[in-house]
């Protein structure tokens, strides 16, 4: 049950550590090896379904030994004109920039500009006091302990204003560390921003400059880039697919939000250029081969320099995830399966990380569940009322369920954490609801003989719990 309060608080923070969930799906459909042409289809299968249910929409890319799998683009890149994602759709990716980041301060350490265990006060103009014992290393593993401008209270209100991350990051100098550094995992864009800041200073180059010259330009990643550029607010993208979201249903456009400075998040990309950069990373094209193998050697919260580590006895990965209003991508390198795939859309509740696990099992003949299929009924909005209220766990009376009605439909709020993710539950019946941002799945109302309601169960990846009606 601790896993559905910390991605619900993920989701409601733009956070990305949704792999968290992934890793709790029961499989029980069977799949078998087959030909290529015939795990195409099958994997086309699963995704046409998830487009049509309504739970994804955006390009798919998984390579395997260096030859495609899938390249296709699913639902709509802008719904405003009809126009269809298709492999040349890009994408704000969000998080996944931190990938190349961090190979990029791995670069500088290559050639003798910098260490990464240098202090990063020896890069950084203006650094505090107190975070003199903070090490390159430290920002790379997320372990500095310096606050998350996400985690800011005001960051929702601010976010798409030019002004916020400057401002955030100065209030943020003033701040206390939240733990010693190198003490704690603790997921930090804002040591990302800071690298982004030392990526300049070690390198005499614009953060854009030494992307474009290091890595785009010899990887040929022609669709990528940068979307911060000085004197310009809002970078026009060739092919961008809009972002939406389902939060409230039916579809509506995503809210604005400033791109991150490219250090955290800021960059965009196709699928195919991702995979380009995943095929860079196998063939030894981006860091040399011990460096690499640092990179992709977990430290505290299973985090390397850059990347989430999977190291599992089979099928070991490496991947990044990234969600930001709009949109939501998995990226995954599977090492020894010689495998890469990317899982990119521009509905921001899409289930990337799901996707990308049964996509998997499917290239892998492993069994899966199937995504689930829901069909909205129509319920009168006056039964809502006897629903709202607080629901407590009746095994684990910390994990609160909070029931609202507003507009006429029906949320539910996990957890009572400012940061957690409120979702609209939609009637499957009239005591049976969902919701498609996947860390909860269905809520089931239950009442006593008088028809009052007294409890609910809950379902999700985590399993299915009763929680007791206590306001």
């Amino acid at each position: 049950m601790s896993n559905l309060w910390s991605a619900s608080r993920l989701v409601g923070r733009v956070l990305v550590c949704a792999p968290i969930l992934s890793a709790l799906i029961t499989s029980v459909c069977a799949q078998t090896n087959a030909p290529a042409q015939t795990l195409a289809g099958e994997v086309d299968k699963y995704l046409q379904t998830a487009t049509d249910s309504g739970l994804f929409m955006g390009a798919v890319l998984i390579l395997r030994d260096g030859k495609v799998i899938v390249n296709k683009g699913y639902g709509m890149a802008n719904l405003e004109y009809a126009i269809p994602n298709t492999p040349r759709s890009r994408f704000n990716i969000a998080s996944v920039s931190k990938t190349f980041t961090a190979a990029m301060i791995l670069m500088l350490q290559e050639r003798g500009k910098l260490n990464i265990q240098d202090p990063i006060c020896r890069y950084l103009n203006d650094c505090p006091e107190g975070w003199r014992e903070i090490t390159i290393r430290h920002l790379l593993t997320h372990s500095s302990g310096i606050v998350n401008y996400t985690d800011l209270p005001d960051q929702f209100e601010q976010r798409a204003l030019i002004s916020f991350l400057p401002n955030a990051l100065k209030r943020i100098r003033e701040m206390p560390l939240q733990f010693k550094p190198g003490e704690k995992f603790s997921y930090s864009s804002t040591g990302y921003k800071l690298l982004y800041d030392i990526i300049e200073k070690a390198s005499g180059q614009s953060y854009e400059s030494f992307l474009k010259e290091n890595i785009l330009d010899p990887l040929q990643m022609k669709d990528t880039g940068v979307l911060v550029r000085p004197g310009i607010r809002q970078l026009i993208v060739r092919d961008r697919a809009a972002g939406y979201t389902d939060g409230v249903g039916p579809l509506e456009n995503a809210p604005w939000v400033y791109p991150s400075y490219a250090g955290g998040a800021g960059l965009y990309a196709t699928v195919a250029d991702l995979g380009r950069w995943g095929e860079a990373w196998l063939a030894n094209k981006v860091l040399r081969e011990q460096t690499k193998a640092a990179a992709w050697t977990g430290n505290k919260g299973n985090y390397g320099l850059g990347w989430f580590i999977f190291d599992r006895p089979r099928h070991r990965f490496v991947m990044h995830g990234g969600n930001i209003p709009g949109y939501g991508l998995t990226f995954a390198i599977y090492p020894d399966d010689k495998m890469i795939v990317v899982v990119a859309s521009n509905l921001d509740t899409a289930p990337t990380s799901r996707i990308h696990d049964d996509l998997v099992k499917i290239v892998l003949g492993e069994k899966y569940e199937p995504l689930p299929v829901w069909k909205t009924a129509s319920v009168n909005p006056k039964l809502y009322d006897s629903f709202v209220g607080r629901y407590q766990n009746t095994t684990e009376a910390k994990f609160i369920i909070t029931v609202t009605k507003e507009n006429d439909q029906l949320w539910n709020r996990l957890g009572d954490d400012p940061g957690a993710a409120t979702m609209v539950l939609r009637p499957l019946s009239e005591t049976r609801y969902y919701n498609k941002m996947f860390v909860l799945y269905e809520v089931n109302f239950v009442k006593n003989e008088q028809g009052k309601v007294i409890s609910l169960t809950a379902e999700g990846p985590w399993g299915k719990n009763e929680f007791k009606k206590i306001e």
